[in-house]
């Protein structure tokens, strides 16, 4: 999926964040190479789940903001 949107918008990997609520999502992230991967607590994910697999967690996608550069 990664590398289909950055084909599809001449972005770079590394250049991408993926925001999921689950390990899936921000594996996927991670194993394509994103700059940033934030987990969302608004799916079945809780915060000791996925705090491994991503950079920042959030409880819900309007926080997302303050982790954008």
């Amino acid at each position: 999926m990664v590398h289909g949107f950055c084909a599809a918008t001449g972005l770079e990997p590394h250049q991408v964040a993926v925001v999921g609520d689950n390990n899936h999502d921000l594996h996927m992230g991670r194993n394509a190479g994103v700059g940033l991967t934030v987990a969302v607590l608004t799916g079945t994910g809780s915060p000791q789940s996925l705090a491994a697999a991503s950079d920042h967690c959030l409880n819900d996608i309007t926080e997302l903001e303050t982790v954008l550069r």
